[in-house]
């Protein structure tokens, strides 16, 4: 029996190899299908870097036509350059092949005015993301970072009821995530998979950094294998920017590793006890 093809399976546009490779999972209690790799998009502007529009524009294509269907960007990711250049990459994909996903809440570098969970801006935000993003409608809205506000109360009386009465009115919103992460919906594979995030040092990252390039292996191409084989999330988040990123990140989801990254991986794993 041939593989069930998913809902943003668009014919002429996917490669249906990928596509029949791809796993895809219930995305928590939403009607989403998600794949088991999604696509992040904070490496999507300068927060992390220089990112030439062309370059994440071309990995956004490799992404979506391989199988990928979900987006996470977020205002905050470049100040709104994150949704910016994805708007550009969006332009010509048929809608009907991803899920976007963006959030609202966090917005400015300077600390000082770097949140703001009032109903008011909430509307904007998302007004502003449509606008960046090209689209009519958001698959996904998140709280982004509820922790660091400053009084939950704000979160219940205003965000939230900003939040319904959008999806109540014409931007269709199919999911409001309080938190996205808290919640369990996903995970991001951001960080060497092996160590978590809160608890990682630069000692650990750069020593297992260089033990990978002495190697000649990479380190993110692990811990994207390292992640997957964990049981639980829908999907795995990771920020891919350019077309490089995403065929490593692939060719570790639908082949594994060789040899040589398994002993690395299991170097590493005994050394840092993962």
């Amino acid at each position: 029996m041939e593989p069930k093809l998913p809902a943003t399976f668009v014919k002429g546009f996917h490669d249906e190899a990928g596509i029949n490779r791809m796993k895809y999972n219930p995305f928590g209690k939403t009607d989403l299908v998600v794949s088991e790799i999604s696509l992040g998009t904070a490496t999507l502007s300068k927060l992390f870097g220089n990112l030439g529009e062309t370059d994440g524009v071309k990995a956004v294509h490799l992404a979506l036509k391989s199988g990928i269907n979900y987006i996470d960007t977020a205002p905050y990711y470049g100040q709104g350059r994150s949704e910016e250049i994805l708007g550009v990459a969006l332009k010509d994909i048929p809608r009907q092949t991803y899920y976007i996903a963006t959030k609202v809440g966090r917005y400015e570098f300077d600390y000082k005015h770097m949140f703001d969970y009032s109903a008011k801006k909430t509307c904007e935000s998302v007004e502003k993301s449509l606008k960046l993003l090209g689209v009519k409608r958001l698959d996904v809205v998140q709280i982004h970072d509820i922790e660091f506000a400053s009084n939950l109360n704000v979160i219940i009386n205003e965000t939230l009821p900003a939040l319904e009465q959008l999806r109540a009115e014409e931007h269709n919103l199919a999911v409001i995530c309080a938190a996205g992460h808290s919640m369990g919906l996903f995970t991001n594979s951001g960080p060497p998979a092996w160590h978590p995030a809160q608890e990682q040092t630069k000692t650990v990252r750069r020593e297992a950094s260089n033990y990978c390039r002495e190697n000649g292996v990479e380190l993110g191409k692990l811990a994207m294998y390292h992640f997957i084989q964990m049981k639980g999330p829908a999907t795995f988040l990771c920020g891919m920017q350019t077309e490089s990123l995403v065929a490593m990140n692939l060719d570790a989801f639908f082949n594994g590793l060789n040899d040589k990254e398994r002993s690395v991986l299991e170097y590493l794993n005994k050394k840092y006890s993962i």
